[in-house]
């Protein structure tokens, strides 16, 4: 096999006859078209669409997605020491089959964590129905998101992936690391978009950041499983009812409720969160209980929901910084997650939080 590629333009007719050589047999990759998808929201990777013509008709699969590590040294250094490509590389090598929620099929797979050389090819599910993120998604859309990630949550419930020697705990190094720099980030916010500036929730976040490790720790003292750790309606198709997920870099072991949280504080409207965080909730505690997890009540949602959005006031800041302020797309999701986590830390009572 050829060296994993560097860039999108590695990706020949040749190269991808060989990396696709298990779904195309004898077939011959003649042509290729690269489409990227990744401006405006990736900064820590290069995302593209390839589109494959072939020696035969209907020999393989018309298009695929490809991704690689970004070739921006400094995007480049934070996704390598957050683990990110190793993460999602793992994912699929290790977990993708064993995982209750439908993911794309993936085609290639290689990586090498000592030279920081990772590539995937990935099936292109983009005939599939989305929502825009920076729309949000409607309570009833809210409430099938939340039912189809329980069953996953049940499957590593209790510290059953501890066998996976790659995943991070919350309170690992490298998250408390980019917890380490909100006051570079917040900086960074204030000086592209002063208008986001809140007083109230720069004085929490003033007041949490004393001790910020502190608040990792009060995290991952909770029951732990694996969640996705990016859950948000940007990474996911709809096919009918079914949730398709992808961009599996973020995988972490901690307390289910995080993807609950990091979802409702981040892809629903500050109404729909205000008026129907306890219908949302317990419809995820009865998911989450049917599928063999433990049972939580909404007041027990509501008290770990506070925890994990306290060291959000934080990460939030650090994770909204990295978008491409230039882009207007970027823009547009800086200004949703601003507001709806500004609405997320009042619902939440984080204002009220001790450490």
């Amino acid at each position: 096999m050829t060296a994993i590629p560097q860039s999108m333009a590695d990706m020949t007719p040749h190269w991808l006859t060989e990396a696709l050589c298990d779904a195309i047999g004898s077939s011959r990759v003649t042509s290729v078209e690269v489409r990227p998808l990744s401006e405006g929201v990736g900064f820590i990777g290069e995302v593209a669409k390839l589109e494959l013509g072939y020696d035969r008709d209907d020999a393989g699969p018309s298009s695929v997605i490809a991704k690689i590590p970004i070739g921006d040294p400094g995007g480049k250094a934070l996704g390598l020491g957050l683990r990110l490509y190793e993460r999602e590389a793992a994912f699929y090598s290790e977990m993708a089959s064993q995982v209750k929620i439908p993911v794309p099929t993936c085609y290639y797979n290689s990586a090498n964590v000592e030279t920081g050389e990772f590539c995937l090819l990935l099936e292109d599910l983009g005939s599939l129905a989305t929502i825009d993120q920076r729309v949000g998604a409607t309570l009833e859309q809210a409430t099938t998101v939340l039912e189809a990630i329980a069953p996953f949550h049940a499957r590593w419930q209790g510290n059953r992936g501890d066998q996976f020697d790659w995943l991070p705990r919350f309170n690992d190094e490298t998250i408390a690391g980019m917890i380490g720099g909100y006051e570079l980030a917040r900086d960074h916010l204030h000086s592209e978009m002063p208008e986001l500036i809140n007083e109230r929730l720069e004085a929490t976040a003033a007041r949490l950041a004393t001790d910020k490790l502190a608040l990792l720790d009060k995290v991952d003292a909770l029951p732990v499983t694996i969640v996705h750790g990016d859950f948000r309606l940007d990474n996911m198709f709809f096919d009918e009812l079914n949730v398709v997920l992808f961009d599996w870099q973020v995988l972490t072991r901690v307390t289910p409720m995080y993807d609950v949280v990091y979802f409702l504080g981040t892809n629903v409207t500050p109404e729909i969160l205000t008026l129907h965080h306890e219908d949302l909730l317990e419809a995820y505690g009865d998911a989450l209980a049917g599928s063999g997890g433990p049972r939580f009540s909404v007041d027990e949602m509501m008290s770990i929901a506070q925890t994990i959005w306290a060291p959000f006031v934080l990460l939030g800041s650090v994770l909204i910084a990295q978008l491409d302020f230039s882009s207007e797309t970027g823009t547009a999701l800086v200004t949703a997650n601003y507001e709806r986590g500004l609405n997320a830390a009042d619902v939440f009572r984080v204002h009220d939080y001790e450490i």
